[in-house]
């Protein structure tokens, strides 16, 4: 975007923020339009432990946007009397030009430890992955908004990010290595937690890696991890995300759609209890089985998903095939061992 903010008389604190923002999408070449009721919607952020989004009132548009145009987008952006003009070049296949007179931030931090994604079934260790990838939310969060949308704990807990045993596994089909540093204060945050658990060898280990980050030593480390001895680890990790994220609020999408998960839940609820299981929405188990029912969510903003998306709920299924029907604990059936099975199923609606 090319005027800078100093040139726009009467702009508020908090359009100027609004501009800023503005300004950041056009750098990144990621910019987004969607125009509803007279109002213009530029996404900013959006993940499952957050929405930022730009509205843009009293908005109308000249023209027309290309929508999935992926090549160069520029913006200028001036004033005429009380309204702002964005004249925008998608490239030199398109312009069009949007008039309106405010810019506001729209910012929401949600709950995200019940969000489940399982891109690669086939690969293992999904419960490793889920952590990883609710982590990795969480840190690319405080990027954008730094301590106004991050817990003191969370700042802690997402250094994980930077310890590169712990991301190893990834939840998408690349390594997230480019994304994130290494560095002292992961491994240190790892080995404090493995202190928590009261896991000695991996807080042991961990120590060693946070002065001499060596090859051989990470193979060690992930072995490790994906072997049932580090079960009271992920216990830990994974109660000290969720003690976050309850902090925040939970998606509101409406009376309609909100009474349709509720439903949602309590038919998964009620099948496992016709299966035998006991407990309690997410978490039940039986003999020898423990299933922990895990979420994916839309944005509350629906129409800024990229495509076609809705609520669903899958099942995190460990069971024992040992013969001695024991419980594996919090999704044990999905570190590698003798008699384990963990598998992902999808319910029936």
């Amino acid at each position: 975007m090319t005027d800078s903010m100093e040139k726009l008389a009467g702009v508020t604190p908090d359009m100027e923020e609004g501009f800023q923002k503005l300004k950041e999408i056009f750098d990144k070449e990621v910019f987004e339009l969607y125009i509803r009721q007279g109002q213009g919607y530029v996404p900013y952020m959006m993940n499952d432990a957050l929405e930022c989004y730009l509205v843009l009132t009293d908005c109308r548009c000249t023209g027309g946007y290309l929508t999935g145009y992926e090549s160069c987008t520029v913006g200028y952006l001036s004033f005429k009397e009380e309204e702002k003009v964005l004249v925008v070049h998608q490239g030199e296949e398109n312009i069009f030009t949007l008039w309106f007179r405010e810019i506001q931030v729209k910012l929401e931090g949600y709950q995200y430890h019940q969000i489940g994604h399982f891109w690669l079934k086939e690969k293992g260790q999904e419960q490793w992955r889920q952590l990883v990838y609710m982590l990795g939310t969480v840190y690319d969060k405080y990027e954008y908004f730094g301590e106004a949308m991050c817990t003191s704990r969370e700042q802690e807990l997402m250094r994980l990010m930077e310890f590169r045993p712990f991301r190893y596994w990834s939840p998408i089909k690349e390594s997230l290595d480019p994304y994130y540093p290494d560095t002292v204060q992961g491994a240190a945050e790892m080995r404090r937690i493995a202190g928590l658990a009261g896991d000695k060898a991996m807080a042991f280990l961990a120590g060693i890696y946070e002065k001499v980050p060596l090859i051989f030593l990470e193979k060690v480390i992930i072995y490790r991890m994906e072997s049932p001895c580090s079960q009271k680890l992920y216990e830990k990790i994974r109660e000290l995300v969720c003690q976050e994220s309850i902090q925040y609020k939970k998606r509101d999408y409406g009376k309609e759609m909100n009474e349709r998960i509720e439903k949602e839940r309590l038919h998964v609820e009620e099948e496992l209890y016709r299966r035998g299981f006991r407990g309690k929405y997410p978490r039940f188990s039986k003999e020898g089985m423990e299933i922990l029912a895990v979420e994916e969510h839309p944005f509350t903003v629906g129409f800024m998903e990229w495509e076609k998306f809705d609520f669903r709920i899958q099942l995190m299924v460990s069971e024992d095939f040992s013969g001695k029907k024991k419980s594996l604990g919090l999704n044990g059936g999905f570190f590698k061992g003798k008699g384990r099975q963990g598998r992902i199923e999808s319910v029936d609606r």
